[in-house]
């Protein structure tokens, strides 16, 4: 019945969940079979996440045509098959691979690892050939198919990046179980233990040559990231928290909390003194402690702090009112937008941290601006909503701009890194168990349809089901299957060295208690355990922490030199491409992959600066020019000083562009750079060609345009600025970083690759006119010109 409501609901809204996709476009082929005629290969990577509706769609398109079948090409590894959860069924690809066996078609096995050292792959082949020497599942007999060194590399000079003191497979072991008052340790004080542990020689390593961002830390769920944080933290360790649930709990939303709810009332005490002890206002830290000690002094009861601030911090209270003001009259996102605007408080955080601060502050703006959306610009609400949220911890990401040039450590899970590679991996959490579900009532079962988890007689309640017996037998199964896939994953994405971190309880006989994780078990049990376990006196005492000189001082890693292969491969073309994507690749490829493969915001697209700017800001100021006549009487009425005339002009903008008119603070400097541009040659030429009757239709502003190349692929975009006079077209690109950003690690490379690309645009439009291009930087009224020669794809 849930069901067929839960369908009922997405037909009414006309929703389609990803299973939909997949479920309609195999019944269009079932219905339509000829669709699919055109394809003669498919290709299929990662086959072994492979679920059956995937299977069953790809059949259906490789038979559509009986007289000729397309030809199938999948790649992927029985090994790694670690998404369940998706319904990957193992066996599809074991049913493929048998198939190809006995002559259906063609299995390569591909068995070369070009990413670990050979000393590190032996011990690797050692181990998991012991865990899977029956195969690597109970229904699957699939034996264990060891990986192979590269002969290419067998001869080479290789200079190993290991040193003589740690090996380059290790167990870090913690069976802590009294402290040394003899009390009983805690599981959680154990992996504080290990935790320290780690980081110390994450700093012996550090101190050896190995850079941070070289190392990394997977483990099997996020549940680990706080023993690990404050290990780092103590340690001095640099280390980013890859998609931590931590939001509501950062010191900066605390702190940003305690802003608003200042805002909100000057007069609760405990959200000013969290305000006076954040570093939004930049007091000292003798001064807040001085206003909050002071403050123990009156005993006139609510609104101490807030007269303590008013007598004696004159400027913070003037300040605290200004925000207040505008928190009123244009919505507390605006007012904490003022953190953005005036930046310099991030120095109070480690440079490692001050782009996550940022963002993640950013990040509280848009969530208030959607709450104002929702309920409106209550100050008194927003602060409210801050404070349950805060106070509740809700679990919500938080914002992780990180490239891969960071010198910091990597914190992940397993499911995370899955295709990544890093010279040093510690897999820590080997005690981690599956946990049985709890809770429901009726539970959805692969194995026999559905199960319940009593029996409804009060009478027999503490017997369970024979049918739930079945279930959990047969899905225990299956997890601790795929438990050991996921453990072999993450061993797997080691280089150079591998360290395996793991704590457990001892039992009289000194054996790890039957609690112990399935990846230690299965560890301990491997007859080459014993040899990799790293000894205590190698491991040290936690150190002291380091000095800002100290801190700052960069030890560069040994370089290992491998033999680079490589083939020919014939260009594949892409169905769409825009100018910012192929200005990107051409610049720099690896940040295509970041930021259009993986998700992963740039760092160019921060703020460079505590000056006046971002991409809102960029798109208003594209908005207007692409609408202003360059008249310097009409520019004002882009700001007009009305109410009713900036609320019908708010009315025409794009929604998220709205905001950023509405901060009249600014003004001024957007009038300054757009008078600017009118007074600079190439306003004066625009004004020109506008007043012309003949040439005023020649003007083209933030024009869209789609070009289909020969190769199938289609260029689109939109062009800031065209126009043609007597001389020729003129193309432009306007632009409001500072200068300097671009002068500095060659962004100029990025824009100008950008540009050309409108420039063969263009010239395929118009083969036979000459064209001149360029960018304008609006903030210093300053074009520069781009050469138009080599504009070819």
């Amino acid at each position: 019945i849930i069901w067929t409501i839960w369908e009922e609901h997405k037909k009414r809204l006309g929703i389609l969940s990803f299973d939909d996709l997949l479920i309609k476009a195999k019944e269009m082929l079932n219905q339509h079979p000829e669709i699919a005629n055109r394809y003669k290969y498919i290709l299929v990577d990662e086959f072994q996440d492979t679920n059956g509706v995937q299977s069953m769609l790809i059949e259906n398109i490789k038979t559509a045509k009986n007289d000729q079948p397309a030809k199938l090409f999948i790649v992927g590894d029985l090994k790694q098959s670690i998404y369940r959860f998706r319904h990957a069924n193992l066996e599809i690809f074991a049913d493929y691979i048998k198939r190809a066996q006995e002559g259906a078609g063609r299995y390569i096995y591909l068995s070369e690892s070009f990413r670990m050292t050979n000393e590190l792959l032996e011990k690797i082949n050692s181990l998991f050939g012991h865990l899977w020497r029956e195969g690597i599942s109970s229904s699957l007999r699939h034996p264990y198919e060891p990986l192979a060194y590269p002969d290419a590399l067998k001869n080479e000079d290789v200079q190993s990046a290991n040193d003589n003191k740690i090996g380059d497979l290790m167990l870090l072991l913690e069976t802590t179980t009294e402290d040394e008052e003899g009390n009983k340790v805690s599981a959680a004080h154990r992996k504080n233990l290990l935790a320290s542990n780690l980081a110390g020689l994450f700093d012996m390593l550090h101190e050896g040559g190995t850079q941070w961002k070289d190392m990394v830390v997977l483990v099997p769920s996020r549940n680990y990231y706080d023993p690990l944080e404050k290990a780092f933290e103590k340690h001095n360790i640099p280390a980013v928290f890859v998609e931590q649930k931590s939001f509501f709990s950062r010191s900066e939303t605390l702190d940003a909390t305690a802003l608003l709810s200042t805002l909100s009332d000057p007069k609760d005490d405990f959200a000013l003194i969290g305000l006076l002890s954040s570093p939004f206002l930049r007091l000292s830290q003798e001064a807040a402690l001085k206003a909050i000690s002071s403050i123990e002094e009156d005993s006139n009861g609510h609104g101490r702090a807030w007269r303590y601030v008013k007598a004696n911090l004159p400027t913070v209270a003037r300040k605290i009112e200004d925000l207040r003001h505008r928190a009123f009259l244009r919505g507390p996102s605006n007012a904490l937008n003022y953190l953005l605007e005036d930046p310099l408080w991030l120095l109070s955080a480690p440079p490692h941290k001050r782009p996550r601060v940022f963002s993640n502050m950013r990040h509280l703006i848009q969530i208030l601006r959607g709450y104002e959306e929702a309920l409106g610009k209550d100050v008194a609400g927003a602060a409210h909503y801050l404070k349950n949220t805060t106070r509740f911890n809700v679990p919500y990401e938080e914002a992780t701009p990180l490239g891969e040039d960071e010198d910091v450590v990597r914190v992940m899970t397993v499911h995370a890194a899955k295709g990544l590679e890093f010279p040093v991996v510690a897999v820590f959490g080997l005690e981690h168990h599956r946990h049985p579900r709890s809770g429901s009532s009726l539970v959805p079962s692969i194995f026999v349809g559905a199960v319940a988890s009593s029996y409804p007689d009060p009478l027999c309640q503490k017997e369970s089901p024979p049918s739930k017996a079945v279930h959990d037998y047969l899905e225990g199964t299956a997890q601790d299957e795929e438990s050991l896939r996921l453990f072999y994953v993450a061993c797997t994405r080691a280089k150079n060295r591998l360290i395996l971190c793991g704590s457990c309880a001892l039992d009289s006989d000194g054996a790890p208690s039957k609690r112990t994780g399935l990846w230690l078990k299965a560890l301990l049990g491997w007859p080459e355990a014993e040899k990799i376990v790293i000894p205590e006196a190698l491991l040290g005492k936690p150190k002291p922490k380091l000095s800002d000189e100290q801190r700052t001082k960069k030890i560069l890693s040994q370089a290992v030199s491998l033999k680079k292969l490589s083939s020919m491969i014939p260009t594949s073309p892409v169905d769409r491409l825009s100018a910012t994507e192929y200005a990107i690749i051409s610049w720099c490829p690896h940040a295509y992959r970041l930021g259009y493969k993986q998700g992963l915001p740039l760092k160019w697209e921060l703020p460079r600066s505590e000056d006046y700017g971002g991409p809102d800001v960029g798109s208003l100021v594209h908005w207007i020019l692409a609408r202003w006549d360059l008249r310097k009487e009409s520019l004002a009425g882009f700001f007009p000083q009305k109410d009713d005339d900036l609320e019908a002009l708010l009315r025409l903008l794009p929604t998220g562009l709205r905001p950023v008119l509405k901060d009249k603070t600014h003004w001024t400097i957007l009038m300054r750079w757009l008078d600017a541009f009118r007074e600079s040659p190439l306003g004066l030429s625009l004004q020109n060609v506008l007043s012309s009757k003949r040439l005023k239709g020649q003007v083209h502003r933030e024009i869209p345009f789609s070009v289909n190349l020969d190769i199938g692929t289609r260029l689109a975009g939109q062009i800031d600025l065209i126009y043609h006079d007597k001389e020729g077209i003129h193309l432009w690109d306007y632009k409001i970083t500072e200068e300097a950003s671009i002068d500095s690690k060659s962004l100029m490379g990025l824009y100008s690759h950008q540009v050309k690309f409108y420039g063969y645009v263009v010239r395929r439009q118009f083969p036979h006119k000459p064209v001149e291009m360029g960018l304008y930087l609006l903030r210093e009224g300053k074009a520069i010109g781009v050469k138009t020669d080599n504009i070819s794809f």
